[in-house]
């Protein structure tokens, strides 16, 4: 990779469909999935479990998100007003004006590490 060339497509033509990478309010990133799901907008949350002890000393397996408050959708970027349409949705990642697309293999490869048993991020990680 060049020092000039981006990591990552920074533009790509309005009617193709990528990957965006959404921000949403804290803890409201399953109902932004179900927006996206009524709306037909394609879109993935990496979850993984993880057991909670509860206030009365139960112990509990929770489904949760492993980038909180962070989503992927996949859409052209002429309908990208859709995404903003969802409740609790709060923007689009990008830097300014530009809004990098995040590539097919990506969020394949993220996918297929999460389908591992025992996936979860690294307890230092915040």
């Amino acid at each position: 990779m060049s020092a000039t060339q981006p990591a990552y497509p920074v533009f790509s033509e309005a009617t193709d469909r990528n990957w965006y990478a959404v921000y949403t309010r804290y803890s409201h990133e399953k109902t932004v999935r179900d927006g996206f799901s009524s709306r037909n907008i394609e879109c993935y949350l990496p979850t993984y479990s993880v057991k909670r002890r509860r206030i009365n000393r139960c112990t509990a397996e929770l489904t949760v998100p492993v980038f909180p408050t962070y989503i992927f959708a996949r859409i052209a970027w002429s309908e990208h007003a859709r995404l903003l349409e969802v409740p609790s949705v709060i923007s689009i990642v990008g830097f300014g004006l530009q809004r990098p697309t995040i590539p097919e293999t990506e969020i394949e490869a993220l996918r297929s590490a999460l389908e591992l048993e025992h996936t979860k991020p690294h307890p230092y990680l915040s």
